[in-house]
């Protein structure tokens, strides 16, 4: 076999994000380099998602996180689906260190209104392994066109709640498409912080086929009710 030196596995490291992922996530030290390794691995599975949204534009809510989760699983990762943690967490994911927790919520965002009620879900009712590691995510499906958009709208609804201690900044690893957000626990009485994820998975193509396919022509009569 052949001896690799420092140099080629740094090589390798850096060009192949999957064996870097893997190394990361095997030493990682505290809560936040595991929170942070877990981000770069989720905005994976959520690209897989978004390159071929006809697969999952007709599935529900659960059809759609259990994808995710398979994913997940897939790149070594312990994550479970329905997780009972003061309710039944939509996606559950820890580490080797037993009080390192994050938990997800995931909907399908027709409707502010409908995505502030996970967003409750998430912070009144479900709970992290430790209060003192509680770092958290918000899944929203978007099945409508322009989904940087509708995630904006959800940008200024949640900041104009006024949640105690509130914080905001971009996100980089997804920008446009994602932000974070830190506010007191009403439990704990610790800060959370929280990523806000758009996956786009609309699919109405304008082709041909598209334009005279049954299932398209359905689609845009919804689109106009």
């Amino acid at each position: 076999m052949k001896d690799f030196s420092i140099d080629q596995i740094e090589a390798l490291i850096a060009g192949n994000p999957n064996t870097r992922n893997f190394l990361r996530k095997e030493l990682v030290t505290t809560y936040d380099e595991f929170v942070d390794v877990l981000y770069d691995e989720m905005d994976i599975v959520i690209s897989t998602l978004e390159e071929n949204p006809q697969h999952y534009y007709d599935d529900n809510e659960d059809k759609i996180t259990h994808s995710i989760v398979s994913m997940l699983k897939m790149r070594n990762y312990s994550a479970t689906q329905g997780t009972t943690n003061g309710g039944n967490v939509d996606i559950t994911v820890k580490c080797n260190n037993p009080l390192w927790s994050w938990i997800g919520e995931a909907k399908i965002y027709k409707t502010l209104d409908n995505l502030q009620e996970g967003f409750l879900q998430l912070t009144t009712r479900y709970r992290n392994a430790s209060p003192t590691f509680a770092s958290r995510g918000m899944l929203a499906y978007t099945k409508r066109s322009d989904a940087a958009t509708h995630l904006k709208e959800w940008d200024e609804h949640v900041a104009a709640q006024k949640l105690p201690e509130f914080t905001r900044t971009d996100c980089t690893k997804r920008p446009g498409m994602a932000f974070l957000t830190t506010h007191k626990d009403n439990a704990s009485g610790q800060p959370v912080k929280i990523r806000h994820n758009v996956i786009a998975l609309y699919h109405l193509p304008e082709d041909k086929s598209g334009r005279t396919a049954a299932k398209y022509k359905k689609r845009r009569g919804e689109a106009a009710d």
